[in-house]
């Protein structure tokens, strides 16, 4: 109900509104979408006529790209804009320099020291076996010895 009244109230209106009033605001809306409708139907038309001649697609781009822009010459610009502005954000993030990530506390600094302390613990145990003489270190890669065989009563 809101597009038709706003419709009714654009076809109505005999002189312009107030620069700035909430009724500029509604007759800007209307008029841009009325042109927006007038484009598709244009586009529609165009590309119809164009198939029917056998035209290519990058011809077809290009007429539709023609079209867009001489129904909306602003949105060239206002999309300048906002690349400009983006550029500009980019800018300043890349002028804060590189990304650098402190760590205030460790959440496993609890269960690391535990770990550290109950280690250095049993290697001092270790230590004080084998000065004892209650530990005998192992090499693990001592060759294994062979006994030798009984020779069987035969």
């Amino acid at each position: 109900m809101g597009w038709a009244r706003a419709n009714i109230l654009y076809e109505r209106t005999t002189r312009p509104p107030e620069p700035g009033s909430p009724m500029e605001m509604v007759h800007l809306l209307v008029w841009k979408m009325r042109q927006n409708i007038e484009f598709h139907k244009s586009r529609a038309t165009m590309q119809a006529l164009l198939s029917l001649k056998g035209a290519e697609d990058k011809t077809i781009l290009a007429a539709f790209d023609d079209l867009k822009e001489a129904f909306f010459p602003f949105d060239k610009n206002e999309k300048k804009s906002e690349i400009q502005s983006l550029k500009n954000e980019m800018l300043k993030e890349i002028n804060r320099g590189p990304l650098a990530i402190t760590v205030l506390a460790d959440p496993n600094r609890k269960k690391v020291a535990s770990r550290l302390v109950k280690g250095q613990e049993e290697l001092a145990q270790k230590q004080r076996m084998q000065q004892a003489g209650r530990s005998v270190n192992i090499d693990a890669f001592q060759k294994a010895q062979r006994r030798t065989r009984r020779q069987g009563a035969s």
